[in-house]
């Protein structure tokens, strides 16, 4: 089973949750800045990339895990990357997405708001890490959520 942890840029919340995944984060422990900011690709998202899929890693079961961003129009995107699954013979019971979105906190719209959209680095990206910080069991339960689904269903 291949899992696709989406958000609105790809940029922190699904990051965050794909690293959690395949284990660049450690569970149980609260990540330090430093971890979050050295994290690949995290704040990393152009403005011209939205909808794009990529590949981030693979967890320990074999278990692909993909990161994907929705942008304004999270429906329609959504729906063409299901289509986009269908069309490509992967079955929708092989593929698990998942909503990132659901671990994001004010803190971290601010920052990733200042940082992607208005060039504010040096004041987002360390705001959306604190952000991330702040919520990480939130990420915690949804990616053992998602492992549970994964592994009861291969």
């Amino acid at each position: 089973m291949d899992v696709i942890y989406c958000c609105y840029a790809g940029a922190h919340t699904s990051i965050t949750a794909a690293a959690l995944h395949v284990g660049l984060l450690a569970s149980k422990r609260n990540p330090t800045m430093s971890d979050i900011l050295a994290l690949p690709y995290f704040d990393a998202t152009l403005q011209g990339q939205v909808g794009r899929v990529f590949k981030f890693g693979v967890d320990e079961l074999g278990t692909n895990v993909y990161v994907a961003s929705l942008g304004p129009r999270r429906q329609a995107t959504l729906a063409a990357l299901k289509l986009m699954l269908q069309e490509s013979s992967v079955s929708m019971q092989n593929a698990l997405i998942v909503n990132a979105l659901s671990c994001i906190s004010l803190e971290v719209r601010i920052g990733g708001f200042l940082s992607r959209r208005l060039g504010l680095v040096s004041i987002g990206r360390p705001m959306c890490a604190k952000g991330i910080i702040r919520h990480f069991r939130c990420f915690e339960r949804l990616v053992a959520e998602a492992r549970r689904a994964c592994h009861n269903n291969p």
